[in-house]
Parts: structure tokens; sequence; C-alpha cells
């Protein structure tokens, strides 16, 4: 089936060439043949590495990913196998947890609303934190809206509890009612 594909999109865009001989790759190596798997691997590397068709190979997933890592112990096309490499890792790059007394209170922020707020670290305008993380600006504005809502939130429901931690009152718990702090 594949092989007709590929037949079919003689002098198509090379992108579906390239997608169709990843496709290929991944049902040789599925059926265990390696040989064969990395030899449309790279077949499929040799057409998108002068467009740098990184996408075309990410969206596959670790399957693809560890068929690569075989083709880099191979030598087969090291410098663009590489940046291959690297996209997976940043696209699998670590979020900061939520801390856990603020999981237990709140609604945690979405992931994206995470993104959003790791960006606004950086020095970056809104239509530059759009252009990133590729969303329109009214999103990135409402995701920040969200974001101070939550934290807002966060820190009304965080007070009792820290209040009591600190010892300021000293019948506590008795000056927290239902969750809310009770000031006589």
């Amino acid at each position: 089936m594949l092989e007709q594909a590929l037949t079919d999109l003689e002098g198509q865009p090379s992108f579906e060439i390239v997608r169709i001989y990843g496709l290929r790759a991944l049902a040789f190596q599925a059926k265990g043949d390696e040989k064969k798997a990395l030899a449309s691997l790279r077949q499929a590397l040799v057409l998108a590495e002068p467009e740098n068709r990184a996408a075309s190979f990410v969206r596959e997933g670790p399957a693809m990913e560890k068929l690569l890592r075989s083709a880099r112990a191979k030598s087969i096309a090291p410098a663009f196998i590489q940046r291959l490499l690297t996209t997976f890792d940043s696209r699998r790059k670590q979020k900061p947890a939520p801390a856990p007394v603020i999981e237990a209170l709140i609604e945690p922020l979405s992931e994206r609303e995470l993104e959003v707020l790791q960006v606004l670290d950086d020095p970056l305008s809104t239509p530059e934190i759009a252009e990133q993380l590729v969303v329109s600006a009214n999103t990135v504005r409402t995701h920040i809206k969200n974001i101070i809502y939550m934290e807002n939130l966060c820190l009304k429901k965080l007070i009792p509890t820290m209040v009591g931690r600190c010892g300021i009152f000293p019948n506590w718990p008795s000056a927290v009612y239902k969750g809310k702090l009770i000031i006589h």
C-alpha cells in the first residue's frame, strides 16, 4: 500500500513523500526488518534535510525517535538526526509541577496556561509570545487573565492555611470556619 502511495506521489511536494518513506520505515521496523527500515528512513532523511522537515518525523512519536537513534548509531545523516532528536527532547521537557497545596485547593492551570506562564518570564510582548506559542495574541491575553484569576483565588484560599501555620492566631483553628478566616 505504501509502495503504491509512493508511485502515486511522484512529482508531488516532497513533504508527502517524506512522510510515506517515514511511515514505510516504521512499518519495516514493526516487522523487525531493521535493514529495510533504515534504508527507507535514509530516503526520507535525504529528502527532508534540505528543507529541514522535522515535523514529518516528530509527529510519528516514540517509535520514530527509536528508529532515528538506531540510524544515528549507524551514522546516517548524523547532523540532521541530532536536530530531530533535540526536537524530541525539547518536546519532552519537564514542566514545573504546581505546588501541592495549591493543587489541592484550586483547579490547576491548564497545560497551555503553564506554557504561557513559563514564557511570561521572558521579556516578550504579547504578540511575540503568541508567535512563539503559535496562537493568537487574544488567546495569550485570555490565558494571562486566567492565570491572574487563578493566582488571586489561590492566594485567597491560602491565607487561612498560612496564618494557621505561622501561629498568628493563638486560638487556631477556631479562627477558621469552613476554610474561611474569621477575625473576631
